[in-house]
């Protein structure tokens, strides 16, 4: 006959697990048992990657060139598999130990694999060779804590004398459900990648394809103090007709479109761009001192194309229904036109 419970036997005297649950019920309140059953086997909850469910870059290269930013990437090539994120404790094949950390995480479908004691150069290292990756999904003690976290009240009610101050004041951490909170973020991660080709990334180079425009200062800093060149930080500028050719950087040419046409002195002495948009930071018209150099014109002259004084100023009596043509010129930010007549025909 059964003569109760001796503690340190840890209930073994009740069978089978109905009786258990029994028990715990009754010492604990009634339903206890479901709380503990959904922390049942939790210890040995994993989540695997199998090695035919993913590639890695360059893992047949054993001496691949640092210059690679994607050597060693997983590549997570299986229908409904998604990655595991940045900071992620796993083990590689059999190991009994989560040694290495996952980094450069895409969220999607690529990651890379360092030695968690890597925390300096974090180097990628191949997984190639192993038959999976497992990450261990046990829930601890602060996964519990954070989902929800206790704050600071924003407002002491004992320290206000109008009481509808407290009562009216909403709990902004829980004014949403679960559920809803859930919803957002899902919505919010659909559109991530997106997001992800419009704004410059602080950990991945960005590449754009459309004119980016930036609001605010940028500062370009030089932290491994690579010599100036074409691997050294900076802005380049490529050409759209010829995208494989080396970007020049910017602000360190000084060419500038204007060439010099005749002999400086002389009356067909002038300056041409074939540019087709050109800025000018300060235009002068000087044409030169006259007295001294009688070959001089005493008025600039503009010519367009291979024809010379299609556009000249000779005449200032003219009405403005005489010209035929405008040129806008844009002056201290405001835009005003030159005002022309063809005196070819």
């Amino acid at each position: 006959m059964a003569q109760g419970f001796v503690i340190q036997n840890n209930l073994v005297e009740s069978s089978p697990a109905s009786a258990d649950a029994s028990a715990i019920n009754n010492l604990a309140g009634e339903k206890t048992t479901n709380d503990f059953l959904l922390f049942d086997g939790n210890s040995k909850f994993i989540s695997r990657l199998y090695r035919y469910e993913f590639n890695v870059i360059n893992a047949t290269d054993q001496n691949p060139s640092t210059l690679i930013n994607d050597r060693y990437t997983v590549v997570v090539t299986a229908e409904g598999r998604t990655v595991f994120s940045n900071g992620t404790l796993i083990a590689l094949g059999s190991e009994s130990s989560y040694t290495h950390v996952v980094m450069n995480s895409n969220g999607v479908n690529t990651f890379q694999v360092r030695l968690s004691t890597d925390v300096l150069t974090k180097a990628p290292v191949d997984i190639s060779g192993y038959d999976y990756i497992q990450r261990r999904d046990a829930i601890s003690k602060d996964n519990v804590s954070f989902f929800s976290v206790s704050r600071f009240d924003t407002i002491d009610s004992t320290s206000v004398d109008d009481s509808s101050v407290a009562s009216n004041t909403a709990d902004l951490y829980n004014v949403h459900t679960i559920s809803s909170i859930l919803s957002f973020a899902r919505n919010n991660l659909t559109l991530l990648p997106y997001k992800k080709t419009r704004v410059p990334l602080g950990y991945l180079p960005s590449t754009f394809d459309k004119p980016v425009k930036f609001s605010g200062v940028i500062t370009i800093t030089n932290d491994s103090e690579v010599t100036q060149g074409s691997t050294s930080p900076g802005i380049f500028m490529t050409s759209p007709s010829n995208a494989s050719a080396a970007g020049v950087r910017a602000f360190s040419d000084s060419s500038q479109p204007w060439t010099e046409d005749g002999t400086a002195g002389n009356a067909a002495a002038s300056i041409k761009t074939t540019k087709a948009s050109t800025e000018v930071t300060n235009l002068d018209f000087n044409p030169g001192d006259v007295a001294l150099n009688a070959t001089q014109s005493a008025t600039p002259e503009f010519a367009q194309g291979t024809t010379a004084s299609l556009l000249s100023a000779t005449d200032t009596t003219r009405t403005i229904e005489s010209f035929t043509h405008k040129m806008p010129m844009t002056i201290n930010g405001e835009e005003y036109f030159l005002l022309m007549k063809d005196e070819s025909t």
